[in-house]
């Protein structure tokens, strides 16, 4: 579909068919992927546009997930990336702009695990496994509270 921008390691679609790539350089997006031409090699894509937003700069960990709800009581749901590192949890609001990210604590992961390297949407849930095989832990999404001050709890 699309060349991206080098050194991503953390991806995720929503419903809408965005792409979400995070990496070294920042978080970039593709808008409605299923709307672009595939193309049998990546030699076809010599010479065409950049497809992806400017990179920017957001603190997130490993692999990504889509939560959306509103979380900051403003009354309309809001798209936030979530991910873990180590016992953090960390959000990005991607929609509705500005971008803004937290770095919460939580209650419930594996302290021995320190790269959260999948996560995924399941059903109504949010998922994420440490590289170690600590297991998979479920994001109690009731529980996230953006000021921090009490931390998010994972079964």
């Amino acid at each position: 579909v699309a060349k991206l921008p080098g050194w991503r390691y953390a991806a995720t679609f929503d419903d809408e068919g965005t792409y979400y790539m995070y990496g070294n350089t920042g978080m970039s997006n593709i808008s409605k992927v299923h709307e672009y031409p595939t193309w049998l090699s990546w030699y076809y894509l010599d010479g065409k546009p950049t497809i992806f937003s400017q990179p920017v700069f957001l603190q997130l960990g490993g692999d990504l997930a889509v939560l959306e709800k509103d979380l900051e009581g403003k009354g309309s749901t809001s798209k936030y990336l979530t991910s873990v590192t180590g016992s953090s949890l960390e959000m990005a609001r991607v929609f509705p702009p500005p971008y803004e990210s937290w770095i919460l604590p939580t209650t419930g992961l594996n302290e021995s695990a320190v790269v959260w390297g999948t996560a995924w949407n399941f059903k109504s849930g949010i998922f994420f496994s440490a590289d170690t095989g600590e297991g998979v832990y479920k994001l109690n999404v009731s529980s996230i509270d953006l000021s921090g001050k009490k931390p998010a709890s994972f079964d």
